[in-house]
C-alpha cells in the first residue's frame, strides 16, 4: 500500500504481459517477478497534473502473466524446471481482502468518498475482469473503473481457448450464461464487458487505449501465431478498426466512456 487519504483509493492492477504456453513462457512475454512501479504518472505524488496524488493506493504486484485471471498449474515448466503456477486470481483476492480488512479497522474510510479501480496493459484486463469483485467488497461514495491499454483485440478464435486454459472459469465471478460460454471455450471479455458495465450504471467505464497500440499489436500476433486461430498478423489500420468495432459495442452503453 502506498498511504495517502484514508477516504480515496486507487485500487491498482499492475501491468507485465501474458504467458499462456511453453513458447510464450520461454520467450519472456510475461514478468515472473514483482516489482513495484516507479513513482510516475498516477504514482506521483509531486506532479500536480495527477490528481490521484493524495489517494491512497493498493498497488497489486503482477508476477503470474495470466491477466489477472489464473488458477491452473500449466503442463509446461518454468526455465527452473518447474511447473508454471498461474493464480493472479488468488493473488488479486488477497489485494482485495486486505483493502476490505482496512476499511473494517478503520485504517480506511469505512465509506471511501472516492474509489478508482485501475490497471495497465496486463492490469487493464484484470481491472475489466476485477471490477465488480472490487466494487462489491469496498464501501464507497463514488467510484470509476478505469482500464487504460488494453481494449481486447484478440485473433478470431483465440480468446475464447485462452481464458480456459487460464481456469477462469472456476473464478466464481460469471453468471451462469457466462460460465456455459466459458466452458465452452467461447468466452470473451466483451461478453463480461456487456453484463458487467450496465449492472453498474451510475460508475463511469472509462477506457483509456491508443489507436495503434504496438504492443497490444505484437501480442495479437504471438497469440496468433501459437494458437490455433485463423489470424496471425495485424496492422495499424485493422487494429484501429477492431478497437472501435469493440468501443462501438459499449458505445450502447450510457456509462462507457472513451
Amino acid at each position: 500500500m502506498i498511504p495517502g487519504d484514508s477516504d480515496k483509493l486507487l485500487f491498482y492492477f499492475q501491468g507485465g504481459g501474458a504467458c499462456w504456453d511453453l513458447v510464450s513462457s520461454k520467450a519472456g512475454l510475461c514478468t515472473a517477478d514483482s516489482s513495484p512501479q516507479s513513482p510516475v504518472g498516477v504514482f506521483s505524488r509531486t506532479d500536480d497534473r495527477n490528481k490521484f496524488k493524495d489517494f491512497t493506493i493498493v498497488h497489486v504486484l503482477y508476477c503470474s502473466g495470466d491477466v489477472w485471471g489464473g488458477n491452473v498449474t500449466q503442463s509446461f515448466n518454468d526455465n527452473a524446471g518447474q511447473p508454471v503456477q498461474q493464480h493472479g486470481l488468488a493473488n488479486a483476492q488477497a489485494a482485495l481482502d486486505w483493502a476490505k480488512e482496512q476499511q473494517v479497522a478503520g485504517r480506511l474510510s469505512s465509506s471511501l468518498s472516492e474509489l478508482v479501480i485501475m490497471g495497465c496493459s496486463a492490469g487493464s484486463v484484470g481491472a475489466q475482469l476485477w471490477a465488480k469483485q472490487v466494487l462489491g467488497a469496498l464501501a464507497f461514495k463514488a467510484a470509476a473503473v478505469i482500464p487504460d491499454s488494453y481494449a481486447g483485440v484478440f485473433p478470431p478464435g483465440s480468446e475464447g481457448p485462452l481464458i480456459y486454459g487460464y481456469g477462469f472459469c472456476s473464478s466464481g465471478f460469471l453468471s451462469e450464461a457466462l460460465l456455459a460460454k466459458c466452458l465452452a471455450q467461447q468466452l470473451s471479455l466483451q461478453d463480461i464487458m456487456m453484463e458487467m458495465i450496465p449492472a453498474f450504471p451510475s460508475i463511469p467505464f472509462a477506457y483509456i487505449q491508443s489507436k495503434t497500440d504496438i504492443v497490444q499489436q505484437s501480442f495479437y500476433v504471438a497469440i496468433g501465431v501459437t494458437t490455433q486461430s485463423s489470424s496471425k498478423l495485424i496492422d495499424p489500420t485493422l487494429f484501429y478498426q477492431d478497437v472501435n468495432d469493440i468501443f462501438g459495442l459499449y458505445n450502447a452503453l450510457p456509462n462507457f466512456v472513451t
